[in-house]
């Protein structure tokens, strides 16, 4: 019955907002509503008294809320118009201005709506703002309390929906700019309009009494962080629902679905995240190295520099780090789909067949005969694995390089917003794995069989967790300042795949005559026609083969170089036996030795390790 009176209330509020405090009377009516149903069980002396009374107060309570929520609707309706006129008529003042041109620069008409606009703002809160603290049952209500929290309600919303609105990328064919350019211009509208909210709600808080700047960055990490961790739910088995997130709250909460799209149309966080990995996909660019950037078929930018600053300026480092997250996630999967489909291609005959290859090729410094011949026989039974170990690989390394360029961008932006704050990060973690490798170094008890003399004492279970605990608290801190290694990372512990080395050796020989290398990129490359025939990329293939070895233990990396070690001497001993001998390598020899030098890059494979012909061949500098 009292809901029939909402919408009029709200009425009379938008008109006249001093009628606020004549509502305080008719809300103090509303509490004797609650009277009604403790009557008998206060009669009874029943111990539920509290928790009944607490829950209908909490009731009335709700429904003051929604009354009083009015306020700050009309409230960010005029922000709107101090947005509209902060970023496209008021223009910044000059550090001096010639007497001639006071007027034109005063700028009296867009400075009169400003005034105006303020002033309907002060007036709308003055109503609240003036009443006096009222008790609702057994809930006591501040007033400037539930103002700030309706304020707190309805930027939530407007930051939901200007994030869910302003990041929908649709198809090119409907565009008359190319999808680079849409997503650029998407992006940069973006950040214009949070940019204009966030001054509006700074230049008026001190007209309705709030701390606008301390608001609005707690409800937009709020807003981030809940959608980031919604998305990252997506690749859980197990998700709790969304009203169970710890960025949830009963007096601002945030809406999954804002604009009503459904779970069909998914998150921001998602499309952009997907509208990255369709930007930077083999099948449309090349990644070079020498560029730091995705480029097309012509040598032009799509990805890279300029649309991470427009990623950064639209949402924030929190935003930034929230996208290196869930593209963490998307390759964990990519790694799960990868080996359910290893190990059931791996297996029966083709994998007897790799075994027996596997022995004819050791050790891997001899040379056996007709190597490329032995490689191609022993994959034969495997042809059915490599388009999905193409597509997942080149999706893993794509991702990966992704979450180095927004690593890089957050240690950029960390090092101008707070540089001794980054340096303190990199010195600490510089620190704390030292500490762990001598951990790990004392503990060792093959390293202390040894040369036990010449160890520390191993160390404590107090030193360890200790250690332990700054881990933890240490991680999230350098990963939200980029400082990361996204390369090194290990995303899962599982079994070892059977000859997985030996796999990716007659993958990559296979899939090398491919490449090719492109002088304006400086990069190895295939084509750039569209067809998944030719999708493979250089960089990105090798981050996804670098990626997947990082799974598993160093030496079967180690073994995957022994072996296109063997591959690269077979080749250039064919080759160099012949009359008359070339004049220079074999172009599949070059290809090979460009893919193992970008490899050692990626892996921080050392000198030391390298087998003795790569270690000749290749350039010491490029060697870590």
């Amino acid at each position: 019955m009292v809901d029939e009176y909402t919408m009029l209330m709200r009425q009379r509020i938008q008109h006249d907002p001093f009628c606020v405090l004549k509502l305080r009377a008719t809300f103090l009516k509303l509490v004797s509503i609650i009277d009604a149903p403790l009557v008998r069980i206060n009669q009874a002396n029943s111990p539920d008294l509290a928790s009944v009374s607490q829950h209908y107060s909490a009731e009335l309570l709700a429904y003051v809320r929604r009354v009083l929520q009015v306020i700050p609707e009309n409230m960010f309706s005029i922000l709107n118009e101090i947005v509209e006129l902060q970023t496209h008529e008021l223009v910044e003042l000059p550090g001096k201005v010639a007497r001639a041109e006071l007027r034109e620069w005063g700028q009296l008409e867009p400075r009169h709506q400003l005034a105006r606009a303020t002033h309907r703002v002060s007036v709308l809160t003055e109503g609240v703002l003036k009443m006096q603290t009222t008790l609702l049952g057994v809930i006591k209500v501040d007033p400037k309390e539930l103002l700030h929290d309706g304020i707190r309600r309805e930027l939530v919303r407007q930051l939901s929906l200007a994030l869910d609105a302003g990041l929908v990328f649709g198809s090119a064919k409907a565009q008359a700019q190319p999808e680079a350019e849409q997503a650029a211009a998407q992006l940069a509208q973006l950040a214009l309009k949070l940019e204009g909210l966030q001054l509006s709600l700074e230049y008026v808080s001190d007209y309705v009494k709030i701390a606008g700047v301390q608001m609005w960055h707690q409800e937009f990490s709020r807003v981030v962080n809940f959608f980031v961790e919604q998305e990252c739910a997506t690749y859980l088995k197990r998700r709790a629902p969304p009203e169970q997130s710890k960025y949830q709250s009963v007096a601002a909460p945030i809406a999954l679905h804002p604009n009503g799209g459904g779970a069909a149309q998914g998150t921001f966080v998602g499309r952009l995240v997907r509208a990255l990995l369709h930007l930077a996909s083999t099948r449309r660019t090349a990644y070079s190295e020498a560029l730091g950037a995705w480029c097309d078929d012509r040598g032009r930018e799509v990805v890279g520099s300029r649309l991470m600053h427009l990623l950064h300026r639209a949402l924030g480092s929190l935003g930034l780090a929230g996208l290196h997250r869930v593209l963490g996630f998307a390759v964990l999967s990519q790694l799960h789909a990868l080996g359910r489909a290893y190990t059931a291609q791996v297996t029966g005959e083709p994998l007897a067949q790799l075994h027996r290859l596997s022995e004819q090729l050791d050790p891997s410094a001899t040379l056996p005969d007709q190597l490329p011949k032995l490689l191609a026989a022993g994959g034969a039974g495997l042809s059915r694995l490599w388009p999905e170990l193409l597509d997942a690989l080149t999706r893993c390394g794509t991702a990966q390089l992704l979450r180095r360029h927004l690593a890089q961008k957050l240690t950029s932006a960390a090092r101008l917003d707070g540089s001794l704050l980054t340096s303190m990060l990199r010195v600490g973690n510089k620190a704390l794995l030292v500490d762990v490798s001598a951990q790990l170094l004392s503990s060792g008890a093959a390293a202390a069989a040894a040369a036990p003399e010449a160890l520390p004492p191993p160390p404590s279970a107090m030193q360890a967790a200790a250690t332990a605990a700054m881990v933890g608290c240490l991680s999230p801190c350098l990963d939200a300042a980029g400082l990361g290694a996204p390369h090194l990372q290990v995303f899962l512990t599982s079994d070892t795949l059977p000859l997985l080395p030996l796999v990716l050796t007659i993958f990559t020989v296979a899939h090398a005559p491919r490449l090719a290398w492109k002088q304006q990129l400086a990069t190895l490359t295939g084509s750039l026609a569209g067809s998944s025939a030719d999708a493979v990329d250089g960089v990105p293939l090798v981050a996804g083969i670098a990626t997947l070895l990082r799974q598993v233990h160093r030496e079967h990396t180690l073994r995957y170089l022994a072996l296109l070690d063997q591959y690269v001497r077979a080749q250039l001993h064919a080759a160099f036996s012949q009359a008359p001998r070339p004049l220079d390598n074999p172009p599949e020899v070059a290809t090979m030795l460009l893919l193992l030098e970008s490899f050692c890059d990626y892996t921080e494979v050392g000198a030391a390790e390298l087998p003795s012909y790569l270690r000749t061949v290749m350039p010491s500098h490029r060697v870590r």
